[in-house]
């Protein structure tokens, strides 16, 4: 399975339909910032690309038009982070490469901390980013808590879901059945877990959730008026 048919299965897409900019759109910003974007970002944008469910209900996939930029020590800057103070790149030396290196900085304002390593290839960062703004409301069903996080809930976890590893540097920690579910375990930087997030479009995947790790949720989507 692909990243993005793993996508189109969590968000619960149509194979055949496209969700994406138009080939114009990419052209124009090519021709614009004088580049050529990397294969596997332009097929994303192309496909993907205009779902706000999928690309900005937390974290947010930037606008070819108005939007995307190069920084001044020349990163293509094509993510940013809810509340800006995050944002990724690729660097314009491996914009050549089909499936790059992500990077990201904190420094919102300038963009001139040192970009650290976010993931290894573009795949794997928008995986990431589709499976923490799934559990983050993009996905219909969802539930979070950074209470009651006891080892059992965590055995639970790992013995019943399958961890998807070696996608992100960031400290979140992703599980699934089958990509029609998500659960992110977010983690302090001792790798201590402090957070668990899950969401699916799939009522029946939800409840199975809510019914194997019997905690008490700070939040949970169905209990909104």
């Amino acid at each position: 399975m692909t990243y993005q048919e793993k996508i189109r299965k969590l968000y619960g897409l149509d194979e055949t339909k496209n969700y994406g900019f138009s080939e114009t759109e990419i052209l124009d910003l090519e021709k614009r910032l004088n580049f050529v974007f990397p294969k596997v970002l332009r097929e994303y944008y192309l496909t993907l690309g205009k779902n706000k469910k999928l690309n900005d209900t937390f974290n947010r996939l930037l606008k070819p038009k108005s939007e995307i930029d190069f920084s001044t020590d020349r990163h293509l800057v094509f993510y940013e982070e809810n509340q800006a103070v995050v944002y990724w790149a690729i660097k314009e030396q491996d914009l050549h490469l089909d499936n790059p290196c992500v990077y990201g900085n904190y420094d919102a304002i300038n963009l001139t901390q040192e970009w650290f390593v976010d993931c290894q290839t573009t795949e794997n960062f928008l995986l990431s980013m589709a499976f923490w703004n799934g559990v983050l409301g993009g996905l219909k069903f969802n539930a979070n808590t950074e209470t009651d996080l006891t080892e059992i809930v965590i055995n639970q976890v790992e013995e019943n879901w399958t961890e998807i590893k070696g996608i992100t540097n960031q400290q979140l920690r992703f599980f699934t059945t089958d990509f029609s579910d998500i659960i992110a375990f977010t983690t302090d930087l001792n790798s201590k877990i402090n957070g668990i997030y899950m969401g699916s479009n799939n009522h029946k995947k939800y409840k199975t959730i809510i019914e194997t790790l019997k905690i008490e949720w700070d939040y949970r989507s169905d209990r909104d008026e």
